[in-house]
């Protein structure tokens, strides 16, 4: 093996290693009661929407480019929707009626 063939090979071992690492990192914050999605947010992608671990069977959160799209999986209540609402809000995103087709959107921030 040459210099050059070892020395990638011990970048590509270091990178393996620092995904494990952050692997590890979103499972301890999972386990610790944050959250499997919000951890995995924390890690990687800070501008997609968080909602309450209650939330992640009723919601589906798409990435549409500019923003986030959230889905109810099935109808919400109107409590459930009022919430969804306010945190969607909060995040600067909106309501968008198209009947079987509604979805909440958020746009992504840009640091």
């Amino acid at each position: 093996m040459s210099e050059e063939q070892i020395e990638s090979c011990l970048n590509a071992v270091a990178q393996a290693e620092k995904s494990l690492l952050e692997a590890k990192t979103i499972l301890l914050k999972a386990k610790s009661g944050l959250g499997f999605q919000r951890a995995c947010v924390e890690a990687f992608d800070k501008s997609m929407p968080t909602f309450p671990d209650s939330y992640s069977e009723l919601l589906q959160i798409s990435d549409a480019g500019q923003s986030w799209h959230v889905k109810p999986r099935r109808f919400l209540s109107t409590k459930d929707f009022s919430e969804v609402l306010r945190i969607v809000k909060s995040y600067g995103g909106r309501y968008v009626s198209a009947g079987k087709e509604s979805y909440f959107q958020v746009p992504k921030k840009t640091n």
